[in-house]
């Protein structure tokens, strides 16, 4: 059984405001560091357990792609992958 991806709500707006806070000194850049960052996630859907895994909350992982970590959830059971947060390597890890 295949993986299905979903993304939060939060994880949405976190895409957006990176995208924002580059394209305002290179939009062409923007464009291409979301690609970057949507094709490492969806590389998730072939190797679903290639992120760390959080201490704080087994069942999360995070990929680390250029300044920025991917926080997602995997759910084995049902085949599920919910990306959660992509956040600033400098902000700290809230799930």
């Amino acid at each position: 059984m295949k993986y299905s991806l979903t993304y939060s709500n939060a994880s949405k707006n976190d895409l957006r405001n990176i995208f924002l806070y580059i394209a305002a000194d290179n939009l062409p850049r923007a464009v291409t560091y979301i690609d970057e960052i949507e094709a490492v996630i969806k590389n998730l859907l072939l190797f679903p357990r290639m992120g760390r895994v959080m201490e704080e909350r087994p069942n999360h992982r995070r990929l680390i792609h250029g300044n920025h970590k991917i926080i997602y959830e995997l759910n084995e059971t049902n085949k599920r992958i919910m990306i959660k947060h992509v956040k600033n390597c400098a902000q700290m890890d809230k799930g």
